[in-house]
C-alpha cells in the first residue's frame, strides 16, 4: 500500500509540474488578447495590457483614432524576443484599416514593444517605425 501511495504521489507531482508553465511563455496569448480587444474597439479591455500610468492616454488615443477610422483586421506576423532571461519583445502586427470618410483599405505594419516585469507581459509602445531588436534585460543592481 505504501508503494501505491508513493507512486500516486509521484504521478500527481509530475502532472502538477507540467502545469507550471512560466508566465514568460504567455506572450503569444497576451498579444492575441490585446490585439483582439483593439480589433473590436474594446479599448478598456486592451488597456489591461498597458502599464497603469499609460492606460488613460492609451484609451483616449484609441477612441480619438476610432472617430476617423476602423481596424478591419490584424495578423501577428513576427515576434522578436530578446535574450534570456526574457525581458523585452518586439511584435510585428500587420493591420488593415479604412477611413470613415474614404473606405479604401490601408495595410500597415505596426511594431509593438512588450516588456516582462517578473509577473506578466505589458505592451509598452506601439509605432509604425521598426524599433530594431528587442533590448536585453538590465543587469541586476549590485
Amino acid at each position: 500500500m505504501n508503494r501505491r501511495v508513493v507512486v500516486v504521489g509521484m504521478l500527481l507531482a509530475l502532472a502538477g509540474c507540467g502545469g507550471l508553465k512560466g508566465k514568460e511563455d504567455d506572450l503569444p496569448e497576451q498579444v492575441r488578447r490585446f490585439n483582439e480587444a483593439v480589433r473590436w474597439q474594446n479599448y478598456e479591455a486592451a488597456a489591461a495590457f498597458v502599464p497603469i500610468e499609460r492606460r488613460e492616454a492609451f484609451v483616449d488615443a484609441r477612441q480619438k483614432e476610432a472617430a476617423n477610422r476602423r481596424l478591419a483586421n490584424y495578423a501577428v506576423r513576427r515576434v522578436r524576443q530578446g535574450p534570456l532571461p526574457r525581458g523585452e519583445a518586439i511584435v510585428v502586427v500587420e493591420t488593415a484599416w479604412y477611413g470613415l470618410a474614404d473606405p479604401t483599405v490601408v495595410n500597415e505594419l505596426r511594431y509593438q514593444r512588450w516588456r516582462f516585469d517578473k509577473r506578466r507581459w505589458w505592451m509598452v509602445e506601439e509605432t509604425s517605425e521598426d524599433p530594431g531588436p528587442p533590448a536585453a534585460p538590465a543587469p541586476p543592481a549590485e
